[in-house]
């Protein structure tokens, strides 16, 4: 029997009781309303995602009660017609210099495991920078500027923690 090709979601619930601050989660997977903002690029039923074609598509989890919903979403990616869905993310932080000052028109590379390279520029004012989407994997992330020494690091996705890349000034010669 062939392995089904679909990405499992579950969507979990949190309750708050006032005499322990939170109760355990519970599964609600099954009483959720799911939902992708691309139908042409996958379809949810039961937290069950199945690619139809190129492209990203955010997976929504509603829960709703007669007060309010609460919804959470996560990115998903497909590569070719009827390829298995992938969690996708989102790779953002700064360049910056020693005073923690943005950094604008940086140029920052994301490097896979085979040397491909996708490159973005930095944001004008802040020195803020984007990759999306990014699958799960070990990426270097190299950022340069003229007149400042480049700056790589190696990353591993999902890593969620805030990306800094410093840049210190060429020496000049004297």
């Amino acid at each position: 029997m062939p392995q089904e090709r679909v990405l499992v979601c579950r969507a979990l619930a949190r309750s708050v009781d006032d005499a322990s601050d939170t109760v355990a989660p519970e599964d609600v997977t099954n009483v959720v309303a799911w939902s992708a903002s691309d139908d042409g690029t996958a379809v949810v039923q039961g937290g069950r995602v199945r690619g139809r074609g190129p492209g990203l598509t955010s997976v929504t989890a509603t829960m709703a009660n007669s007060d309010r919903s609460i919804s959470a979403s996560v990115l998903v990616a497909v590569d070719r017609a009827d390829a298995p869905p992938q969690l996708a993310y989102a790779i953002e932080g700064f360049v910056r210099d020693l005073a923690n000052t943005g950094l604008s028109a940086a140029q920052v590379a994301l490097i896979d495991q085979h040397g491909r390279a996708r490159t973005a520029g930095t944001g004008e004012s802040d020195g803020s920078f984007r990759f999306v989407p990014v699958l799960a994997g070990r990426y270097r992330v190299r950022a340069s500027k003229a007149g400042y020494r480049p700056f790589e690091e190696t990353i591993t996705v999902p890593d969620t923690r805030p990306l800094t890349l410093p840049l210190l000034p060429q020496p000049t010669d004297r």
